[in-house]
């Protein structure tokens, strides 16, 4: 895991595509934000899906600093996300095995 380093906004918004590894390894694709959020954001292919995503992922820097329900997990996230100009709208689509919450962006054609 990378170290926790939030950045100025000016600094954040690359995704990188078609790595072989996590993207969670690349700075590139971890967005720090100063009240400990971490985003994680790629393009992905999901599941059975032969289209590629783009895929977030979140976490915080303590437990006392994330969010009680799930329903706050997603607002914090998705106020995070339109702040660094994060295109489209996020759908929440499950947590996985280790608590961890994901969304993909639906795009608005």
């Amino acid at each position: 895991m990378l170290p926790f380093q939030p950045e100025p906004l000016a600094d954040l918004w690359v995704a990188v595509q078609n790595m072989n590894d996590r993207p969670g390894l690349h700075r590139e694709n971890v967005f720090d934000f100063e009240d400990g959020l971490r985003l994680i954001i790629s393009k992905d292919r999901l599941f059975s899906d032969p289209k590629e995503n783009v895929h977030l992922s979140a976490s915080w820097t303590s437990k006392e600093r994330a969010p009680t329900t799930w329903a706050d997990v997603d607002l914090e996230v998705i106020k995070h996300y339109q702040s660094i100009g994060g295109p489209g709208l996020l759908q929440f689509i499950g947590a996985s095995s280790g608590n961890v919450p994901h969304w993909v962006v639906l795009r608005l054609e």
